[in-house]
């Protein structure tokens, strides 16, 4: 998907007013995808997830319009590696996850 059309207002905000698009995203919004994200990645073995099944699945909860937040959480919260398919594949941080499902 090109998302590139969906981020100019975005990208034009700040740079007429630098941090403006920062500052519309409230920090309930942010808190709500990490949620989501943790959830999800916690239903999965060794929470971790392919590339696109984790776009399918977090669709529903992230807009078009805090796609570029999302790219964010997802690289703060979770390592990227390649399968050697080369698929790729993202895990949830030790830090990131419930402590009663940690693995051993």
């Amino acid at each position: 998907a090109d998302v590139t059309a969906e981020e100019e207002p975005e990208e034009r905000a700040e740079a007429v007013n630098p941090g403006a698009a920062k500052s519309s995203v409230s920090s309930t919004t942010e808190s709500r995808i990490m949620d989501h994200l943790i959830r999800y990645l916690a239903s999965r073995p060794y929470f971790t997830s392919s590339t696109s099944e984790l776009l399918d699945a977090m669709d529903r909860y992230v807009p078009a319009t805090h796609r570029k937040l999302f790219r964010h959480i997802l690289q703060e919260m979770c390592c990227f590696d390649r399968s050697e398919s080369g698929q790729g594949i993202w895990s949830l941080r030790e830090e990131y996850r419930p402590s009663d499902k940690k693995a051993a």
